[in-house]
């Protein structure tokens, strides 16, 4: 089942040794290496298709998401790397889809969180009630061999569909510090649709109370519909990325459509006693030609002075805030053959000196199949490495997860397919 986020873009704009590849792309001195390669066990048993942003622990070891494979009807699940010594092994694929039905959830498309006791807390975009997605919490046994999977909201539980339908990432307060999640404040999140307008919600899931047992999930904006007979100016629709909280707790987020221009917004949310305000903060497309992006459907990125940082159709942009100011930072060809790729999926990530790192799921130019590129801006455009280089793409085509920094500088990601087994895999570009 591929995703709505990966259909919208293209509308839009096993081993305990894994197997080594290496090659480089003609314009970097980055080197490329496969840490691990998916579906190559019986029944895909250790998940396909990676898609979710990748967390690592503080032990070092990896974790991600598979929309495919790891369990029951082949509905994906969490999965853990853990290195050993130049190589990565223990792998496991934690199934979700564990019971007719799959009340757990399954194809989860967004990454997971780990609190400080070493749960994990992630969406899934299917599964639970109507089969509308989940969130779920999974919890290791003493010796983190095995895990035993919670369910803290099934989606459309509500009638009509008021708690949302189709969830995305999750954050908290302090995510973006880099801090592990305390377990007892709420989690926040964004939904497809659903709500009073089908249009999407943001909601916050509040752990129990002393004595409780049930987490409560609390619908804290209604976004409008995109069948509106006002067309939706007011406000934006159809949110496809999760939100980041700043240290005030204000949260802010991108939904992809709807917006004064139909080319959807940035909003910010601002508690207000029990109850929530929403701010527009921008809408796209407000520039001639749409020079400032739109359809933004990948999370954005706080820098230290409290910019916000994200990807637009083929605009990287940044905006401040403060100063109601909308920067393009980079704009890609978008023809589907250009070397710098056509836009990207996914968020992006920021290197301690300011340097922004990036994945296009398309494009690179000289790869028969367009497969993809890993990009820096630094603050000029640097291609790091243009996928689908080695034979039969054992190195992975389209790239599908944020960039991950390991601390030394080297680049950690997934791709979707390609790889040994045609599945998709994890790797390493190293400077």
């Amino acid at each position: 089942m591929r995703s709505h986020r990966l259909l919208s873009l293209m509308f839009a704009c096993s081993a305990a040794m894994p197997t080594v590849l290496v090659g480089t792309s003609a314009s970097s001195a980055y080197t490329f290496k496969t840490l691990y390669d998916f579906c190559g066990v019986a029944n895909c048993a250790n998940g396909e298709s990676p898609e979710g942003a990748l967390l690592r622990d503080p032990e070092g070891n990896i974790f991600g998401t598979v929309a495919g494979g790891a369990g029951l009807a082949g509905a994906g699940g969490v999965f853990e790397l853990s290195p050993n010594g130049d190589s990565w092994s223990e792998t496991q694929a934690i199934a979700l889809c564990t019971a007719d039905g799959c009340p757990f959830g399954g194809s989860p498309e967004s990454g997971v969180i780990m609190d400080a006791q070493g749960d994990l807390y992630g969406t899934a975009t299917a599964g639970g009630n109507d089969n509308a997605g989940t969130v779920f919490e999974l919890i290791p046994n003493s010796s983190r061999t095995k895990w035993k999977a919670k369910l803290l909201h099934s989606f459309c539980s509500a009638a009509g569909c008021a708690d949302g339908w189709v969830p995305n990432a999750l954050t908290y307060a302090g995510q973006s510090s880099g801090a592990l999640y305390d377990g007892a404040s709420p989690l926040y999140g964004t939904t497809f649709a659903g709500g009073s307008a089908n249009g999407g919600v943001a909601f916050a899931l509040i752990p129990p109370q002393p004595g409780k047992t049930k987490w409560k999930q609390k619908v804290i904006h209604n976004f409008c519909s995109p069948n509106s007979t006002d067309n939706c100016t007011s406000d934006g629709a159809t949110p496809q990325a999760g939100m980041t909280m700043d240290g005030s707790g204000n949260l802010y987020g991108t939904a992809q459509g709807a917006g004064l221009n139909h080319g959807g917004i940035i909003f910010e949310l601002v508690p207000k006693a029990n109850s929530w305000k929403e701010k527009i903060l921008y809408n796209f497309c407000s520039q001639p030609s749409c020079a400032d992006g739109g359809g933004p459907i990948a999370p954005l990125l706080m820098d230290a002075d409290g910019n916000l940082l994200g990807v637009a159709g083929l605009v990287v942009f940044k905006f401040s805030p403060r100063k109601a100011k909308m920067t393009a930072l980079y704009t890609f060809c978008g023809d589907g053959t250009c070397d710098d790729g056509e836009g990207s999926t996914f968020s992006l990530t920021m290197d301690p000196s300011g340097n922004l790192f990036g994945t296009s799921w398309f494009g690179g130019g000289h790869t028969p199949q367009d497969a993809g590129v890993a990009w820096a801006l630094d603050p000029g455009f640097q291609d790091l490495y243009k996928f689908c280089q080695i034979t039969s793409c054992k190195d992975g085509w389209n790239p599908s997860s944020p960039l991950l920094l390991d601390g030394t500088g080297n680049l950690i990601g997934t791709t979707w397919q390609g790889g040994a087994h045609g599945a998709g895999n994890v790797y390493e570009l190293t400077p």
